[in-house]
């Protein structure tokens, strides 16, 4: 993608490396057209709630892996050459994550990812994620000045995920670089410097899943780690190292922490504006899994995602030539006004409130769907019992995202806190 492409709608520059709130791009699709091409050479936006399900519910015709020039998206060859060999020598080549996979690859990685995540599973880390949210709530007493992403927001779903697959969480500074990494090779946006660089972080990180992997067969744990191994190797299912790496590396480290802090930190922000917001949830938790839909529907923490034409076809009135590609806009897509009333405000009442696409649609949808939510929920409910407010100690005007095609994830949000709710001190045992 051009940096014409990227800057060339409503003057609003993606380049930036600090770039400002993305919903200039990507939400108020009545003043811009559903789909369109901002750059004649680039793809073609696609930016309403109906035209984003009708391509999702055909992902025959609208595919995911991006196949012969559309497959270019970073056109500097010898800097992907140089990427590709630090790869080979360090680590192994990535291969698609299932998010971005096609069958017969994204059936088969979802028959091993199903298993892993189940609403079972779900109900039984709850008390772990309601533990690490005290904790680090705790290691915040007494401060008046925080920022909510570095010290609430990331670490977090790191330290669930990570204890979760059965990484080592005795030094989660090192897989927190990791995250980042993963977070900077899928915006798309990072610099050639910067993607040198990640790709060395994600090659040691291959190395040290594929040395658990190892252990887990001779030493079984509870954790998922073991779990995928005993299901590679079981009979009938077995399942190539790279795709293992990719399941866990991309399907679950990735979304697992990226995706949750995004929407944990947008989701601080919205109650950092709106006292009386809220007020209403410390005082109605039966409100906050609606507060979590409304969290992940206006911050669409993914926020962009591609999709490839592979035949003639129409979309919207407009001809598409196969090989054509598409950038839904899941963020103007949750924020259209001609399917959700008052789509820029938070309502707790909203009927159908999960119907956003912030997990996506059908073949696509998260696996990890139940999960995100039930963190968020435990997250957000802790936080209340905390702090009786919180504020902005910056203008949001001020406040800056990661550089990203595809997610959207706030790059700090300082806070001034208040006095702690009453009965706030939890300690945990």
């Amino acid at each position: 993608m051009s940096e014409k492409f990227l800057a060339g709608a409503e003057n609003i520059s993606l380049t930036d490396t600090g770039r400002h709130c993305p919903f200039g791009l990507h939400s108020e699709p009545a003043e811009s057209p559903s789909l369109y091409r901002p750059d004649p050479s680039g793809p073609y936006w696609v930016r309403s709630y109906a035209l984003c399900c009708e391509v999702l519910r055909q992902p025959e015709l609208f595919g995911n892996e991006l196949e012969g020039e559309g497959g270019s998206m970073r056109p500097d060859a010898q800097l992907q050459k140089k990427i590709a060999n630090i790869y080979l020598q360090e680590g192994w080549t990535p291969v698609p994550p299932t998010f971005n996979s096609d069958p017969p690859r994204h059936k088969g990685r979802r028959r091993f990812l199903v298993p892993l995540l189940t609403a079972k599973r779900v109900v039984s880390i709850a008390p772990l994620v309601k533990e690490r949210s005290e904790q680090l709530l705790n290691s915040l007493a007494g401060r008046t000045e925080i920022d909510f992403v570095k010290e609430f927001a990331k670490p977090l779903p790191l330290a669930v995920i990570a204890e979760l697959i059965g990484l080592p969480t005795t030094d989660l500074p090192l897989l927190q670089r990791w995250s980042e990494a993963l977070i900077d090779r899928a915006g798309s946006m990072a610099s050639p410097q910067r993607q040198v660089e990640c790709a060395h972080l994600i090659a040691a990180m291959q190395t040290l899943v594929m040395q658990q992997l190892q252990h887990r067969k001779k030493a079984p744990r509870a954790d998922l780690l073991t779990e995928l191994a005993r299901a590679a190797a079981a009979q009938g299912h077995r399942i190539d190292p790279l795709e293992q790496l990719a399941l866990i590396i991309d399907d679950l480290f990735f979304t697992g922490t990226a995706l949750v802090a995004a929407a944990l930190s947008h989701g601080g922000l919205l109650l950092a504006q709106n006292a009386a917001l809220a007020a209403e949830l410390r005082n109605n938790r039966s409100l906050v899994p609606a507060f979590v839909e409304e969290t992940l529907r206006l911050s669409s923490p993914v926020n962009a995602n591609h999709r490839q034409v592979r035949q003639d076809t129409t979309l919207g009135g407009i001809r598409l030539a196969k090989a054509d590609i598409l950038l839904l806009q899941f963020g103007a897509a949750n924020r259209d006004e001609s399917r959700f009333d008052h789509a820029g405000r938070v309502d707790l009442r909203r009927v159908a409130a999960g119907k956003h696409l912030a997990f996506g649609l059908g073949r696509h949808f998260c696996i990890g769907a139940v999960l995100v939510r039930s963190e968020l929920t435990i997250a957000f409910n802790a936080l209340l019992s905390r702090w009786e407010s919180f504020s902005l100690a910056q203008p949001a005007s001020a406040l800056q995202y990661e550089p990203s095609v595809t997610l959207n994830s706030l790059r700090t949000l300082p806070l001034t806190l208040a006095l702690p709710a009453v009965g706030a001190a939890m300690p945990v045992r």
